[in-house]
């Protein structure tokens, strides 16, 4: 009897609504009263030490699982992604933005492995592995003549190939990231990529086959939306245009806006502030991009390393400092 009631007194009652006043020793002893009435009294004894066993096992293993789960959480992101794009292994933030793929196809002896990726609403990052024939040493900017990324559901977008430090520049392997935006959603979409003529290009332009052939990898995006946004619908005047900002989406890994109005060419994303005063310009963006039709554009860009979402206060668009109330 005392067990149980100095396990509801330490771990439950005095915890279990933080604005709520603690039990006092007789509420605790009523509630525990209580409890053991509502039991059947044939084989009682029994039937109490069983069953107190059984709840004190379950609410131990539950209370275990949580500090567990606290003091040991890690992203599920290769190192190479967690390295190049400087984020920490326990931000929870990104949790579920991440999703292992491992696709892979082949062709004259060379081998494409799509790996992972990391995504929000419009971006995403995807980790390749480039594996050449054996006897084949991969020069440091080893590249594709041609590279091309479709959705399913097409919208604007845009992507490039980033290479990343080789870990071993004496063999046949390289891992490279793709960083691909785009005006409409990602997740739940059917992606495809297209490589032709693996190589490298000389100082004068020229570009040399390594690996004649082409690879295609296509699967369906399939993670969690980490993005907040934040709904604006607010005309903004500069000294040059005048338009009106729908929504801001933000996540760890990008920022991007939905804008109406004209001259949609002058609607990039310059700068991103933080609420600490932080001010993340052009060098500290991995991309940065802009898409238009007639009245409409959309702005993107994508941090160089992982951002608190909830501190992000700012963007600058045209110069004028656009105030997120977020």
């Amino acid at each position: 009897m005392s067990r149980i009631d100095k396990l509801v007194d330490k771990k439950y009652c005095d915890n279990l609504l933080d604005n709520e006043a603690p039990l006092s020793k007789d509420e605790k002893s009523r509630i525990l009263q209580m409890t053991m009435d509502k039991m059947p009294t044939n084989n009682m004894k029994k039937y109490k030490k069983k069953k107190l066993l059984v709840g004190i096992l379950v609410a131990t293993m539950m209370l275990s699982t949580v500090v567990m789960a606290n003091e040991y959480f890690e992203l599920n992101l290769d190192n190479k992604l967690l390295s190049y794009l400087n984020i920490d292994k326990n931000n929870e933030s990104l949790n579920g933005a991440g999703s292992y793929i491992n696709k892979s196809v082949s062709e004259n002896n060379l081998k494409l492995n799509v790996k992972q990726t990391l995504g929000d609403k419009h971006s995403l990052y995807i980790l390749i592995d480039v594996e050449a024939p054996k006897d084949m040493i991969i020069p440091k900017y080893a590249t594709f003549n041609e590279m091309d990324v479709n959705l399913r559901k097409s919208s604007s977008s845009g992507w490039g190939l980033l290479d990343i430090e080789d870990e071993n520049p004496k063999d046949n392997k390289k891992s490279y990231i793709i960083s691909f935006s785009t005006e409409g959603k990602l997740k739940r979409n059917d992606i495809s990529i297209d490589f032709e003529n693996f190589g490298y290009y000389k100082e004068d332009g020229e570009f040399i086959t390594l690996v004649e052939g082409s690879w295609k990898i296509s699967w369906k995006l399939d993670y969690t939306d980490v993005s907040k946004e934040v709904v604006l619908n607010k005309f903004v005047t500069t000294k040059k245009n005048k338009y009106f900002i729908t929504t801001v989406n933000i996540s760890p890994i990008s920022v991007s806006a939905n804008i109406i109005g004209q001259n949609n060419g002058d609607f990039m994303i310059q700068e991103v502030t933080l609420k600490d005063g932080t001010i993340y310009k052009e060098q500290d963006f991995i991309s940065s991009g802009a898409s238009s039709s007639f009245l409409k554009a959309f702005s993107n860009v994508e941090f160089s390393k992982a951002v608190d979402v909830n501190e992000v206060d700012s963007i600058t668009i045209d110069d004028k400092v656009i105030k997120l109330n977020n």
